[in-house]
């Protein structure tokens, strides 16, 4: 019992609230990632999820939008901030050479917002980029159903002032929308590539990209395990709630590969 709620502590912390109220993280994106027809180096979208430029010359790359991330933002849902994460590789770039500009958000596919292309260094050799979070809405009033259109996601195109440097993203884009319910109540949410989760009448339903076996278990606040679904080879399933009270619970989806955990709320 005590490994168990060490574990759900952990998991806690990954989805510990703020002031900003909820929070959905999605990493399902890239594979669906569009060129515009804007001049500038092409991209390459040989690696899954890995997408990379050459820089031919000193110029930008063309532009690079990240879309289909599937959140499921509440409709009553109030959006107080949104943050981009991803981290890059590059090759042949020496220091101050490689920036990016056009750094915004997609609605419905288009760019919209401010560019916060203005608040990362020069690109080293590794690293880690965010923009945004959870109070910067990127001077935008994006509506829930904005968040949840396969459209939104993240633009920004990529800039060289010497020829030679290539670079890449290491595991395409991931995505953080904040925001506030109209209950006020505060949880977060991490998303696994590969595993779609979501609770709705009295169901939780699980969605995966191929048949796995899956273990499906749900806790009380408390770390008590209050319900569990095993399924041997499946790509999808509902899990039946009905028999839980309203309040606060944790959802743990795990298959051999990965894993996604969840806070949601039932209400009566």
């Amino acid at each position: 019992m005590k490994t168990l709620l060490h574990s759900l502590s952990l998991t806690l912390l990954l989805l510990t609230s703020t002031q900003e109220g909820f929070a959905q993280t999605s990493a399902k994106n890239t594979s669906v990632a569009t060129m515009c027809g804007c001049p500038g180096e092409i991209w390459s979208f040989t690696l899954p999820y890995k997408p990379w430029s050459n820089f031919s010359t000193f110029d930008h790359t063309k532009r690079i939008m990240h879309t289909g991330y599937d959140f499921n933002i509440p409709a009553t849902a109030s959006i107080t901030g949104i943050q981009v994460d991803f981290d890059y590789k590059t090759i042949n770039a020496p220091a101050n050479t490689v920036r990016d500009s056009n750094a915004t958000i997609l609605i419905n596919g288009t760019m919209a917002g401010d560019d916060q292309s203005g608040y990362s260094p020069f690109y080293g050799t590794t690293g880690h980029v965010t923009l945004g979070g959870p109070g910067n809405t990127w001077g935008l009033q994006p509506s829930p159903s904005d968040v949840n259109a396969s459209g939104f996601g993240f633009n920004v195109r990529f800039y060289s002032n010497i020829f030679g440097p290539i670079i890449s993203f290491e595991n395409g884009v991931v995505m953080t929308v904040y925001y506030n319910n109209a209950a006020g109540i505060s949880e977060s949410q991490r998303s696994s590539l590969g595993i779609k989760a979501f609770y709705q009448n009295k169901s939780l339903k699980v969605e995966l990209e191929s048949p796995e076996k899956t273990e499906i278990e749900i806790y009380d606040l408390t770390g008590k395990k209050v319900l569990k679904n095993t399924r041997e080879n499946s790509a999808s399933s509902n899990t039946d709630l009905s028999s839980l009270g309203s309040g606060i619970y944790i959802y743990s989806v795990k298959t051999p590969s990965k894993t996604k955990t969840a806070r949601f709320v039932i209400e009566d």
